[in-house]
């Protein structure tokens, strides 16, 4: 089991991304530790930007991005090492045709630089913390919407990375599936950075340690989660308080967001 220590995280300073001449994020600064943060905020806020510029995925016009003190997407050799170590799933999860869930999470697996004797470990470890062990031989293409998101996971998780990043994981999924997403990330979180991007109050209050909201690009609000419910809220107060945080000009937290975010 992996100890980590509330040091180690993941941080961006005065990250700057821009598109088309226009600054979608305006110098954001955060700190990532061990456990689930929850980012939240109006649509077009700039969530989804932030975590593809954390994940390298995304350029950025300036700013920094360090894992446990370390600047990680500085060189090609900083960012392969990055990436070793990241678990990540976007909005829209998708597999090739024919391809087997245990074949899925495998792969996934491989693409993080595990060697291939350890390969069916990390698949059996991730496909149990996704519920997904009696369905290991069935083809991905074949699973339904609910399956196929905790299959997504379960790549996310496969090879057992020390951060992972998840970009609402239980969009268009029923309250019992998002459960199960949810409760597989409370799972996750206990020894790891898990950032996890989304809409619904009910996940945020589900698995969040802390909650950090963006708007128009900037970072408005990060603080756990206990600072911001009051010990003993009703869930009515508690879903108040966490819709408080976002800007009035994206509306209710829980809609879905039809927008770039």
């Amino acid at each position: 089991m992996r100890l980590r220590s509330m040091e180690d995280m993941l941080t961006a300073e005065d990250l700057v991304v821009r598109r088309g001449g226009t600054e979608v994020l305006r110098g954001v600064t955060c700190a990532l530790p061990t456990g689930t943060t929850a980012l939240i905020g109006h649509n077009g806020a700039g969530k989804t930007t932030l975590l593809r510029a954390l994940l390298g995925l995304l350029p950025a016009a300036s700013g920094t991005v360090r894992l446990d003190g370390e600047k990680v997407l500085a060189t090609a050799a900083s960012r392969s090492a990055f990436h070793a170590r990241l678990g990540w799933m976007p909005q829209d999860v998708e597999f090739p045709r024919g391809v087997t869930v245990a074949e899925a999470v495998e792969y996934a697996c491989w693409l993080r630089g595990r060697p291939r004797r350890t390969l069916r470990a990390h698949r059996v470890a991730a496909l149990e913390t996704a519920d997904l062990t009696e369905l290991a031989r069935r083809p991905a293409d074949r699973l339904s919407g609910g399956q196929r998101r905790r299959l997504g996971l379960a790549c996310a998780l496969a090879g057992d990375p020390d951060v992972v990043v998840l970009d609402e994981p239980t969009a268009g999924l029923d309250p019992l599936q998002r459960e199960e997403i949810m409760g597989a990330v409370r799972q996750a979180s206990r020894e790891r950075t898990v950032v996890v991007s989304t809409h619904l109050v009910e996940d945020v209050l589900t698995v969040a340690d802390r909650i950090l909201v963006l708007a128009d690009g900037r970072v408005v609000a990060d603080a756990l989660l206990d600072e911001i419910v009051a010990s003993g809220a009703s869930a009515e107060q508690a879903r108040a308080a966490v819709t408080g945080l976002i800007a009035p000009r994206g509306g209710a937290c829980g809609q879905t967001d039809g927008a770039p975010a």
